[in-house]
């Protein structure tokens, strides 16, 4: 059972154990994308994972014993993070009734409630992974699943506009933005949703076999690939000329750390947006 400590309140932040958990189990899968032939698919499935269960596909020296640990740790992790969103969702809905939840929303922090869409399209992509690998036959219906992924990160795309809508305008109308507390690159949070939003937008454009899906997939990947890009923008002006005139805030140091993943992020984007231009669409691949 997780505990918090009592004196402790929530934070929306703690959602990034979830999300980090989720993280690490999609990593142990592309370990998989290397270690299992898989010709044919854009990934490896079921049928493939089997052949390394029963031994069937011959692997050089040690490499099934990896392929083996990394599906092990994929799974461990993907549990742990549902284990880490349910606990999450239920100190969330009990911390809505109290007063530090109330500043929360009256104050810069309110951008921290980015973390939970972002958590949750990473949950949209465990379970494609954990459904492909695990679920016989469900790589032959996969098609019919993209829309369904589409409609899962358009909600949480709507969710998270309407998050970062309430929290700018709030700011742009109200004010309370003072540079003495921006000296951070904290509201980046907000960028690594896009950027998850749009990576996941283009999983279908890359791999699904229906133009119509792949050019709507690959539209909304770039509508929030340019919001990321504009609002990482915005966010990186204002937080490093608070920076300059104020130092860096000891405790959010590790913000600067998360251009790191949105970068990751945007350049898979970036290439799945090539397959899909490619294969859909003629377009060269340079």
């Amino acid at each position: 059972m997780l505990r918090r400590d009592p004196e402790q309140p929530w934070h929306p932040s703690y959602w990034l154990a979830s999300l980090g958990a989720g993280g690490l189990s999609v990593s142990f899968f592309m370990y998989l994308m290397w270690l299992v032939p898989h010709p044919g698919f854009p990934m490896p499935t079921w049928q493939h994972l089997e052949t390394v269960l029963n031994g069937q596909a011959s692997f050089p020296t040690g490499v099934r014993a990896i392929a083996l640990l990394a599906t092990l740790l994929m799974l461990l992790l993907a549990a742990l993070h549902f284990v880490l969103l349910i606990w999450n969702f239920r100190e969330h809905r009990a911390a809505r009734s109290t007063e530090s939840y109330s500043k929360l929303l009256d104050s810069p922090a309110e951008v921290q409630l980015m973390t939970q869409p972002l958590t949750l399209a990473m949950t949209v992509n465990v379970c494609f992974a954990l459904g492909a690998l695990l679920v016989p036959g469900l790589w032959s219906i996969v098609e019919y699943l993209f829309p369904l992924a589409l409609l899962a990160f358009a909600a949480i795309g709507i969710w998270a506009l309407k998050l970062y809508g309430r929290y700018i305008t709030r700011m742009l109308v109200s004010g309370g933005y003072r540079s003495e507390e921006h000296n951070h690159l904290s509201p980046l949070i907000a960028v690594f949703t896009f950027s998850m939003l749009s990576v996941g937008f283009a999983a279908p454009a890359a791999m699904s076999h229906s133009q119509a899906l792949a050019a709507l997939a690959g539209t909304l990947s770039i509508l929030f690939l340019v919001v990321a890009v504009v609002t990482g923008i915005l966010v990186l002006i204002s937080g490093l000329q608070a920076m300059l005139q104020h130092g860096l805030q000891a405790q959010a140091t590790p913000s600067i750390w998360m251009l790191v993943p949105i970068l990751t992020l945007l350049g898979i984007e970036w290439v799945r947006m090539q397959h899909g231009l490619s294969h859909h669409f003629s377009a060269p691949v340079e």
